[in-house]
């Protein structure tokens, strides 16, 4: 868990890197760290998580490296992740990236080049912009806000070079044995799952799991108390939210009632959380706000007891997890469930993101490894929405069928929003601010970001209030597979 930022050029200045690492300091509030050389400042701002030394930074006056996330394809204890990448770099140049499996956002400078580069999920985000021949980056938007003219955010899969521009790298693959039966994938998704679970605990960092009382969050509760029976299960909800009882049902279903810590939270603190939550978020799309508000809960009441926790996320984007992909046929699913993934570094992840490191804890998600999404890529769709009920992520439910409650596993797909009963709350919050007037005459925004709800309304206003440029507007991604999928297609 890591913040970066940096400069690159002839007004490289290690006061400015200071002053943007301050500004994203929740990422990594334990320690600083800058480095520069002839035309370049990096600079980490980290966390210590679990019995890892540090592997965020690396470098001095002639070449550095600065290291958001995780590399899991290394040896334990040999080498921290940045060293390891900083000998890719020598030796692969921008080829690096193809070598290695894992969840991060990273910079490597020397006197010559700056490049940036991120994994092709994009959970960790990185975005670089320019001024007066200078080129600045960082994690979070609102660092460089005061400093660059122009900003951009580097696509997942990409690497920007200072000589080169952006281009792609490849992604490494992981080998899994195949499958022709229903029997097999079930067998080999969960033997995946399970691997992805325990690379993720492999470290000692991870001290809880979120456990929203749906079927992934229960998937991934349930494998990780077989590799450490002490985590702590965190759940959050407002008054009669469903994903208290459900969460309440898998704790007690899995033994872990003792460590199950659930915080009813009162709707007059949602409504003070709303403008941090677009602050951290950096966007006003609805239906992200109202998530990362949710993450921001549950972040909260896990940091009271440990700084890294496991999460449910990116089986929906899989395994046809979202409602709106049943009403395409076979081949049509297929396309929109990969449109998901593409799209879900500046939706859903995002919210993800920001939610978790909002309140400095760091985050693992297991079924977004590499195998997992391998294996994801080559199963059947029917296999995914299955039947005459065509029952979303089907082959998940029937992989983990004898680990949780019959409820869980039957239970239907519900937003985090919906599920915390967020969504409901922050709606009536918005009706006090914004009439259904106020949304009849401002139904879009100045760039064309069309508005869907007064809610979101309310959110465009605080969201203009915090970052007034066009260029930040113009980085708000909408989840909308349908019309990525269209675009595609034309």
């Amino acid at each position: 868990m890591t913040g970066i930022a940096g400069m690159f050029g002839r007004n490289a200045s290690t006061g400015v890197v200071a002053d943007m690492l301050e500004i994203v300091r929740h990422r990594g509030p334990d320690a600083t760290h800058l480095m520069h050389g002839r035309g370049y400042v990096l600079g980490c701002c980290q966390a210590n998580l679990g019995s890892k030394r540090s592997d965020s930074y690396v470098g001095g006056d002639k070449e550095g490296i600065v290291f958001d996330g995780h590399i899991y394809n290394t040896t334990p204890g040999y080498m921290t992740d940045a060293e390891i990448l900083l000998d890719l770099s020598r030796r692969y140049g921008k080829r690096c990236l193809s070598h290695i499996d894992g969840t991060y956002a990273v910079a490597i400078a020397d006197e010559d080049e700056l490049m940036l580069g991120r994994d092709h999920v994009g959970t960790r985000s990185i975005f670089y912009g320019t001024a007066g021949g200078t080129t600045y980056f960082a994690s979070e938007l609102k660092a460089l806000k005061p400093y660059a003219d122009t900003v951009a955010e580097l696509q997942p899969g990409t690497v920007y070079s200072s000589r080169k521009g952006v281009s792609q790298f490849e992604m490494i693959r992981e080998k899994s044995p195949p499958f022709k039966t229903v029997d097999k994938g079930k067998k080999v998704l969960r033997r995946a799952i399970i691997d992805a679970t325990e690379r993720r605990m492999r470290d000692q960092a991870v001290g809880g799991v979120a456990l929203g009382g749906g079927l992934d969050s229960s998937i991934i509760t349930a494998v990780a108390l077989q590799c450490d029976p002490g985590l702590h299960l965190f759940t959050v909800g407002l008054g009669k939210s469903p994903d208290i009882k459900n969460a309440r049902l898998v704790a007690d279903h899995l033994g872990a009632r003792k460590r199950h810590h659930v915080r009813i939270v009162p709707e007059k603190e949602v409504a003070g959380m709303v403008r941090d939550a677009i602050w951290h978020l950096e966007s006003f799309e609805e239906d992200c706000v109202k998530g990362c508000i949710a993450t921001m809960l549950a972040s909260g009441l896990a940091s009271e007891h440990t700084n890294c926790c496991l999460c449910g996320e990116g089986a929906d984007e899989l395994f046809g997890g979202y409602h709106v992909i049943k009403q395409f046929g076979r081949k049509r699913r297929a396309a929109v469930m990969n449109a998901l993934a593409t799209i879900a570094y500046g939706t859903g992840l995002r919210r993800l993101d920001r939610g978790w490191l909002a309140n400095s804890v760091n985050y693992r998600t297991p079924f977004l490894d590499t195998a997992v999404l391998g294996i994801a890529d080559r199963m059947p769709v029917e296999w995914k929405v299955h039947g005459r009920e065509q029952t979303e992520k089907w082959i998940l439910r029937e992989a983990f069928r004898d680990m949780l409650p019959a409820k869980i596993v039957s239970r239907s797909k519900q937003s985090l929003a919906t599920g915390t009963s967020i969504d409901a709350v922050t709606g009536r919050i918005a009706a006090r601010h914004v009439s259904p007037g106020d949304f009849a005459r401002a139904t879009s925004t100045r760039t064309g970001f069309k508005l869907n709800s007064p809610a979101e309304l309310w959110f465009y206003q605080m969201f203009k209030e915090l970052f007034p440029e066009d260029s930040y507007e113009l980085q708000v991604r909408r989840w909308n597979p349908v019309r990525q999928f269209e675009a595609a297609e034309v």
